[in-house]
């Protein structure tokens, strides 16, 4: 049987991955967002478009990835509260 403290430290492990995966992947998401919106840009009347896109979409990138976190944190919190 696996050691209790190392279950407690997987559960971590875990969470913390996922969390740093999540967070990064939404960086990315915004970043290789930025460049063909900074295109439109350029033409006049794309430009309010592109900039209410980008609001749009980064406020989702970042409720997405929020959710993910915080669903993650539950998992390991119930996970944790499992083991004896």
């Amino acid at each position: 049987m696996v050691p209790v403290v190392k279950l407690r430290g997987l559960v971590r492990l875990v969470r913390d991955a996922v969390d740093a995966g999540s967070t990064r992947i939404e960086q990315l998401q915004k970043e290789s967002l930025a460049q063909p919106l900074a295109v439109l840009r350029v033409v006049p009347a794309l430009e309010r478009p592109a900039e209410v896109v980008e609001a749009v979409l980064g406020l989702s990138f970042t409720a997405m990835h929020a959710a993910i976190r915080a669903v993650n944190g539950v998992v390991a919190t119930v996970l944790d509260a499992m083991l004896p």
